[in-house]
């Protein structure tokens, strides 16, 4: 009987537990250009990368190696560029950002192995 308390226990957990969770979305409006974002990856806070134009995209991008590793590069295109990007941050420039990166549905960019692609919502963007 102790089993199939505990059983019922953990099932009822794992059942709250999904109840709860909330999907993180992509902010679709006029602010945002990345029509074919997909699902919530993950978050980056005070990163490091490089500022750089895509002109295949048409968008900005940040290139980002990641630390401790010589052949993982994120490139996070921008979804939202700020007013200082263009005015005060230029192409090839190093920068710190913090953002939520999405997948990209149908991705059509290619890169060398270890390179991911994304789109972001950029929160921060600062000069290092």
């Amino acid at each position: 009987m102790a089993t199939l308390r505990s059983i019922s226990m953990i099932l009822i957990w794992i059942l709250m537990m999904n109840c709860n969770s909330v999907e993180h979305e992509f902010p679709f409006d006029e602010a945002t250009s990345c029509e074919d974002a997909g699902k919530f990856e993950f978050q980056v806070e005070n990163r490091s990368g490089a500022l750089d134009f895509s002109d295949s995209a048409n968008k900005y991008f940040i290139r980002s190696v990641s630390e401790g590793s010589y052949d993982e590069v994120i490139i996070a295109f921008i979804c939202n560029p700020t007013s200082q990007i263009g005015d005060t941050l230029n192409a090839n420039t190093d920068v710190v950002f913090s953002g939520d990166l999405f997948k990209i549905k149908n991705s059509k960019f290619t890169g060398p192995v270890g390179t991911e692609f994304y789109y972001m919502i950029l929160s921060e963007i600062k000069l290092p």
